[in-house]
């Protein structure tokens, strides 16, 4: 009401300054008044809302509902007080309000000159500017939910003439922040930003032009789920994220499948592992059959596997079958977070590395670490040869040691030296394993460790220059934890920094881009030269296609190769000098075409401008001339050609192309392997295990009863004494035979989103384990991460993954009895 009457007296104060006259408000509300006044109010009107929503126009805030509102109260308020006067013998307030609603609905009563002396002779301004604004409410109501009712059909629209598409698919409650930070990283200003900052005004003049013009990183995000109900698409759409309704395994039957030339990238990132990998089928399988446009970058299907050492296999598998406009990349939120403890660690430059707990995550941190000081090497020969020396402390550490050591075999250059401690974590532990160092840098892997905070804070204050990381519930990712101690926590998160990981070879090609950069410096005169964040996608994208095409080229050799070892214990083959000749000229044709698809031709000079990009190198080998040429009779010019390479120059810089690709894939531990694994040891994919269905007999598989829903907090014993806590929206699970004997030791969480889809309920309350997993059999001594903490296998075990990630180990005796093998 106060805005009204603001808005109000704002024209009638123009309207009493014009007919200079203090009867101003007394025309506004009983005489027609002019159209000056109607224009001032509306002006005013306008004022009022763009003070409100300028500064809060990026915020996820409903300005149409307040708009709608705000015009709805002024038309109520400036229609009563236009009516009032002209009830007549009427009742005066309920008269007033009858005929303000009929403004609503677009039928304006009209009783002026007709009731009494105090009755305007003619519709006054104020009923004129209410019968506007309740008109343009109702309208702005009724558009309002239809646009709801067929929201689905107008993100159709849009998904039909958007020019560029990003498919996602694994919308939940963990998933719904990285679908955010997604649609920000593609709504085109990420790169266009970046320019501002740029210190170099030559390079920002030219680096801003290029930008504009190239239009980077401009998409459409998709949601592809089966449920438009889900109450996270509300927050998702006004982010500008857009819905398709169906099946995310079956994308080929769905509206998606009009439009695979403008997909620029799939995301399955589900928390189901297998899910994705069929996602990830479907749609190479729907884009392959539909090759992008020439001249477009290639279109990425990244997939997340929680388990690192799954998502290095799949990773190493889809490259060497992905194509020239197809990538595929593994990512999983343990190693997304644990890249960037490994890179927060690298860049304190501690001199000891401990880790505090034998989990998947201390397993997982130490690949990235060493897969850091990898990269690190690559790009400065001034960085430590030696990474700093790794100790671990902790029950069964040893077998996380000689883990770590077996997956690095896949690299062959494992460069950490790792120390285990197999004692209990505590203060005089870490302070014994680290008091030779000034520098310590301490990582309690233990999630859910009610003393990690307190014993990173106590254990820093022996150390003068140490720094800490912790695990924290409460967070995503890794942040400070704003102490003065150097300690930052963190939570297994897909986001990296808040914003999009980079993928696996993406950043390979990154790193291969500021190898260059720091041999020949940044440079104005080319976009080449220019540093990674501002770099067009032609460009990173070009280091992606050196990378990718050698990968691939390998296993056209005479002697094949292939990028994970098939043997246990298999050692890397090097290419001889001859077989890296043979990739020579299939590289120098791959770059040529490449070139050409974005619009590149041959020149005398390079010339690389808006409108203009030509290379003397654009030829086919053949047609390079076999010694430099005096003149150019082909060029329109007809000028001297002093920058036409020869065969010979050409050959030479190719094979240093190809020569640095294999030694930064194998800086960063991707070493080639003979292709034709021995006959008498199982390949890796064979120790993987098979397929089976979980069949349980009543008589030896009891009941399983959910008594309740647990607090967020609650925390207990299980089993054999190991400390559970619910994390989340979990509910009590206890089986028959421990409630028959209550034994509170035998009850476990289970969230209630995985009751609904591991269990079957067969009576009141009363489920059964189902589904399929896979499993093998367990070798001795194997440490198994599983959700109750670190277990070393004994013989007669089985290893069992279910169908989401989680792991544990059952009796041989016990196994056969509650699953069936699937062919």
């Amino acid at each position: 009401m106060g805005l009204a009457t603001v808005l109000v007296g704002f024209p009638s104060t123009i309207s009493a300054v014009l007919a200079q006259t203090p009867e101003g408000l007394r025309l506004l509300l009983n005489r027609h008044g002019d159209y000056l006044a109607i224009a001032a109010f509306f002006l005013a009107a306008l004022g009022v809302f763009l003070v409100y929503w300028v500064p809060r126009r990026n915020q996820g805030r409903p300005f149409a509902l307040v708009t709608g509102f705000v015009g709805a109260v002024i038309a109520i308020f400036l229609g009563m007080v236009g009516y009032w006067p002209c009830a007549g013998e009427e009742a005066t307030f309920w008269t007033s309000v009858f005929d303000t609603m009929t403004l609503f609905v677009g039928a304006a009563h009209d009783p002026f000159g007709e009731v009494g002396d105090s009755c305007a002779e003619v519709m006054p301004v104020s009923v004129q500017i209410a019968r506007i604004l309740a008109l343009a409410v109702a309208l702005g109501a009724l558009i309002a939910v239809l646009l709801r009712l067929f929201a689905e059909q107008r993100d159709r629209l849009y998904i039909r003439f958007a020019k560029h598409l990003v498919i996602v698919t694994g919308l939940i409650e963990e998933t719904e922040p990285f679908i955010r930070a997604l649609a920000k990283a593609h709504d085109g200003t990420s790169r266009a930003k970046a320019w501002r900052d740029f210190p170099d005004p030559v390079v920002k003049a030219q680096v801003r032009g290029w930008i504009e013009a190239e239009q980077i990183d401009r998409a459409h995000v998709v949601v592809v789920h089966p449920n438009r109900l889900n109450p996270l698409l509300a927050g998702l759409r006004q982010a500008g994220v857009k819905l398709l309704t169906g099946n995310p395994t079956d994308l080929s039957r769905m509206g998606i499948a009009s439009a695979p030339k403008r997909i620029r990238a799939v995301y399955a990132i589900a928390a189901d592992s297998g899910e994705n990998i069929s996602v990830a089928r479907e749609a190479y399988a729907l884009l392959g059959k539909n090759q992008p446009p020439q001249g477009s970058a290639p279109v990425k299907i990244l997939v997340r596997i929680d388990e690192s050492r799954d998502a290095e296999e799949y990773r190493r598998q889809s490259m060497t079958r992905s194509t020239r406009t197809i990538i595929e990349d593994a990512f999983g939120p343990q190693q997304v977070t644990a890249q960037e403890v490994a890179t927060l660690a690298m860049r304190e430059q501690p001199d000891v590395l401990v880790l505090l707990g034998a989990t998947s995550f201390a397993t997982t941190l130490l690949d990235e670490i060493a897969q850091t000081h990898r990269e690190r090497l690559a790009l400065s020969s001034e960085f430590p040869k030696l990474a700093p020396p790794v100790v671990l402390i902790g029950a069964h550490t040893p077998s996380v040691a000689a883990d770590h050591m077996f997956r690095q075999a896949w690299y062959g250059n494992s460069t950490l030296s790792v120390e285990s401690v197999d004692e209990p974590i505590s203060e005089a532990a870490i302070h014994s394993a680290a008091a030779q160092y000034r520098r310590p840098f301490v990582v309690d892997c233990r999630e859910n460790e009610p003393t990690s905070a307190l014993l990173a804070h106590r254990t820093l204050q022996l150390f003068e220059l140490g720094h800490g990381v912790y695990h924290d519930p409460r967070i995503r990712g890794l942040e400070s934890d704003g102490s003065l101690l150097g300690l930052h926590r963190y939570a297994p998160s897909l986001m990296q920094e808040g914003s999009i990981p980079e993928d696996r070879w993406m950043r390979a090609a990154r790193v291969l881009h500021e190898q260059y950069v720091a041999t020949y410096g940044t440079t104005a005169l080319r976009q080449g030269g220019l540093p990674w964040e501002l770099l067009s996608d032609f460009y990173r994208i070009s280091n992606l296609r050196a990378l990718t095409n050698v990968m691939q080229k390998v296993g056209t050799l005479e002697v094949p190769r292939v990028w994970t070892p098939q043997l246990e214990g298999q050692q890397p083959t090097p290419l001889k000098d001859i077989e890296v000749n043979q990739l020579v000229l299939p590289e120098q044709e791959d770059w040529r075409a490449y070139y050409e698809r974005h619009g590149w031709v041959w020149g005398c000079r390079r010339v690389e401008t808006t409108d203009q990009k030509e290379d003397p190198k654009i030829k086919r080998f053949g047609a390079l001339p076999k010694v430099t040429p005096d003149t150019c009779p082909t060029h329109p010019n007809s000028e001297d050609c002093p920058d036409q390479p020869t065969q010979n120059q050409v050959f030479k810089q190719t094979k240093a192309t190809v020569v640095g690709a294999l030694k930064l894939l194998e800086s960063l531990g991707y070493q080639p392997y003979l292709a034709t694994p021995g006959d008498s040891t199982p390949t890796l994919a064979q120790r993987r295990g098979s397929r089976f269905l979980r069949v349980h007999d009543e008589a030896v598989a009891p009941l399983t009863y959910f008594s309740q829903p647990l607090a967020k907090s609650e925390t207990w014993t299980f089993g054999r004494n190991s400390l559970m806590v619910s994390v989340g929206d979990c509910w009590a699970a206890e089986s028959q035979d421990a409630l028959e004997r209550n034994d509170p030791k035998t009850r476990w969480p289970v969230r209630a989103v995985d009751r609904n889809r591991t269990y079957i309920q067969v009576g009141d309350n009363a489920f059964r384990r189902a589904g399929h997993v896979t499993a093998r059999r367990a070798e001795p001594g194997e440490v198994v991460h599983t959700t109750e903490g670190s277990e070393v296998a004994t013989e007669n075990q089985w290893v069992i993954r279910d169908e989401y990630g989680k792991q544990w180990l059952m009796s041989a005796d016990r196994f056969p009895k509650v699953h069936r093998g699937i062919a």
